[in-house]
């Protein structure tokens, strides 16, 4: 469960961060 929950965020995060990268 608690890896399930990191594994989200950090993928969140990691768009965001290539979204804000990109543009």
């Amino acid at each position: 469960d608690r890896k399930d929950m990191i594994g989200e965020a950090s993928c969140r995060i990691c768009q965001e961060s290539y979204s804000t990268s990109i543009t």
